[in-house]
């Protein structure tokens, strides 16, 4: 996991990189997390607190 400070802006700057992701940014009670895959197909997630 790494924590991020704006999860949306970490998005926005990576999908142009060719990163992957496996789903959309998804929020609910503690903060907000989306799945990468690093070029292994390893997941890496991404959360902002709340």
């Amino acid at each position: 996991m790494i924590d991020v400070d704006d999860i949306e802006a970490e998005v926005a700057r990576l999908r142009p990189t060719g990163m992957k992701f496996r789903n959309e940014i998804h929020s609910g009670s503690g903060g907000s997390q989306i799945i990468a895959e690093d070029p292994d197909g390893n997941a890496i997630e991404l959360f902002q607190a709340d």
